[in-house]
């Protein structure tokens, strides 16, 4: 059909819209939306591939730059040492860094370089003993070893205690080791008796007196993973930091085991060092 239109004496025909059905009508709809949709996949692609090159410039490093072309972002442990802080030596703040767990596990090694075949006892509760020593090829421990990860002064009752532990067992010879240093009532209560008592600072001069290789070899298993967070002796875990939320030391911090409440074992947190078992 053609409609005929007179203007200022002009025909004009133009075509008559053909009337739609609601099928052709919803065809004519889904049409315009898939190209609605085409348009935007095709923005976005645009878009997301902006932002790809973006990302690539930035972390493109310049060749003026001092940083090597092939080095990588990586994730460093909050306990691993600062960059460029290199240790050589045994300091009595490095040993007073470690763990009660890891303290025990350095005096072990440290036996183990000098020749014995050291052997940790357990966890939890040790009835005197931590690490006992052999000589290669022998059955029957040589000497024993007790450990205390301590602030404080050992007393004469901890020595005491040892040194019965060697009566029962018949062992000839114990060593009480220590980060802290002793009563003068426990190291005269030694005096004279198959015990040596190394204080923190008997330690750090012992380990420091090995070999270089040896050395660096003690200070490299010392320093592995996080050596400072204690662990838990009942679980064997490392414990998490919580907060007191009553009580007399509501708001203090203290250091919990990970599985309460079925294990409620728990460590205080010194501003100087940590409180070890």
């Amino acid at each position: 059909m053609i409609l005929r239109l007179m203007r200022c004496g002009i025909v004009f025909e133009m075509p008559r819209r053909k009337k739609q059905s609601d099928l052709e009508i919803l065809v004519e709809l889904f049409l315009d939306g898939l190209k609605a949709i085409e348009w935007l996949i095709y923005h976005l692609f645009k878009f997301l591939t902006w932002i790809i090159k973006l990302l690539l410039k930035k972390n493109t490093i310049d060749p003026n730059s001092h940083h090597s072309s092939t080095s990588k972002l990586t994730w460093s442990p909050p306990w691993e040492a600062k960059p460029g802080v290199v240790r050589q030596n045994w300091n009595l703040s490095l040993l007073n860094e470690l763990e009660w767990k890891r303290f025990e596990e350095v005096v072990s090694e440290y036996y183990r370089l000098l020749g014995y075949r050291s052997e940790i006892t357990r966890m939890g509760a040790d009835g005197g003993v931590d690490v006992i020593l052999y000589q290669h090829g022998a059955d029957t421990p040589a000497i024993i070893i007790q450990c205390k990860s301590w602030s404080q002064k050992v007393g004469v009752k901890a020595v005491r205690e040892l040194y019965g532990v060697m009566a029962a067992d018949q062992i000839g010879y114990g060593v009480f080791a220590t980060t802290s240093t002793y009563t003068q009532e426990a190291i005269d209560w030694a005096d004279g008796k198959r015990l040596q008592l190394l204080s923190g600072e008997d330690l750090i001069s012992a380990f420091n007196k090995l070999p270089k290789d040896q050395r660096k070899a003690l200070l490299n298993f010392a320093l592995l993973g996080d050596y400072s967070t204690p662990t838990c002796p009942s679980c064997n875990q490392k414990m998490v930091k919580r907060t007191a939320s009553r009580g007399k030391s509501a708001g203090s911090s203290f250091w919990g085991c990970r599985n309460y409440p079925r294990c409620k074992q728990t460590f205080k947190i010194l501003t100087h060092r940590r409180v070890g078992f």
